[in-house]
């Protein structure tokens, strides 16, 4: 008697936790509280905020064009110098691992910091 009184105090505490997780999806329509602008107000300032070329519409030709501050061939010896270290092969592996590649950048900086320094003088 005593395991079938338990067995149903546990599946009624499970159906009742379940229904805990049960919630609304969808917010409540009801406006939290009284707007302080009138609709008269943010029609004339959404007139204002277009003309002004303010707003962010997502059509074609609203992303600005970005003039790039290297030419190509500073971009394409970058790619080859990136190939032959590594790191592109280290940025597209799969699966990426950033300690690796953060690494890898690292031994390349010091090595090209190395390679920017002038020469010691040979001492004699």
């Amino acid at each position: 008697m005593n395991k079938i009184v338990a067995a149903a105090l546990v599946s009624a505490a499970t159906l009742m936790s379940a229904t805990a997780f049960a919630q609304e999806a969808t917010p409540d329509p009801a406006p939290n509280g009284k707007s302080e602008r009138t609709r008269a107000e943010v029609h004339a300032e959404l007139i204002r905020a277009r003309d002004a070329g303010e707003l962010k519409v997502f059509e074609e030709g609203y992303f600005p064009q970005v003039a790039s501050t290297r030419t190509r061939a500073e971009v394409v010896a970058e790619l080859k110098r990136a190939q032959a270290n590594g790191e592109y092969a280290a940025l597209h592996a799969e699966p990426f691992d950033p300690v690796v590649y953060q690494d890898l950048v690292a031994k390349n900086q010091e090595a090209s910091r190395y390679a920017a320094q002038p020469a010691a003088p040979a001492v004699q």
